[in-house]
């Protein structure tokens, strides 16, 4: 998308769409973080990284996987008091692109309706978090060097709001939306770099020898 970005600030720019009669908002956020594919990954497989990233995260984890890539997904997320706690249930996978240098994950939410997913019980829902439905969501690494990458996070919700008024969901949700992408910044740009990746990778040789592979196929 050309437009201009809604906000462009502290190395991230920010959309915001929503269409008059869809009950959906969608949400991007890019920039830069100066470090390595293979430490933004190892947040995205290994989750409970991500929950220490982002502080609105009461709980990020898998409940099935069938790859490093390939997982269902609990999250819940905290929001200001004037809106209840909301709950995801996801399915993502990664997809690499060589030509471009890209590395692609898609997820979103796994119809409500089912109980089941690829053999693996759906998590009943908790009754402190409304669930919401995400329709599409991505996360787009693009490695620029050995030490920087381009990240693109989009999501398309509806946020299932229906007493607050819509311009403070708007206020809330853009808010919200560049805190979490600046702390994923912060943590990979610093923790990430220090011995939490050294540990990580030390502990489950096996996930990060087969995530190592994966990327060599981009050089």
């Amino acid at each position: 998308n050309n437009s201009k970005p809604e906000r462009d600030s502290g190395g991230i720019q920010s959309w915001f769409f929503e269409e008059e009669g869809i009950n959906t908002i969608t949400l991007c956020n890019k920039s830069i973080i100066k470090a390595s594919c293979l430490h933004i990954l190892s947040c995205v497989c290994e989750l409970d990284l991500l929950k220490t990233a982002i502080k609105q995260l009461n709980k990020c984890e898998k409940f099935g996987e069938f790859s490093i890539l390939r997982f269902l997904m609990t999250i819940q997320v905290n929001l200001p008091m004037m809106i209840s706690n909301r709950e995801i249930i996801a399915f993502g996978f990664g997809s690499i692109d060589k030509s471009t240098k890209n590395l692609l994950i898609p997820f979103k939410s796994i119809n409500p309706k089912i109980k089941k997913y690829c053999g693996v019980e759906v998590p009943a829902i908790d009754s402190n978090y409304k669930r919401i439905y995400i329709e599409f969501g991505f996360l787009n690494i693009k490695i620029i060097d050995d030490n920087t990458c381009e990240i693109t996070q989009c999501v398309n919700v509806n946020p299932k709001v229906s007493l607050v008024p819509y311009f403070i969901i708007n206020k809330v949700l853009k808010e919200m939306s560049y805190y979490i992408t600046s702390d994923l910044i912060k943590h990979v740009e610093t923790t990430m770099k220090e011995d939490v990746y050294e540990k990580r990778r030390k502990s489950n040789p096996t996930l990060y020898n087969r995530i190592l592979k994966e990327l060599e196929t981009l050089k």
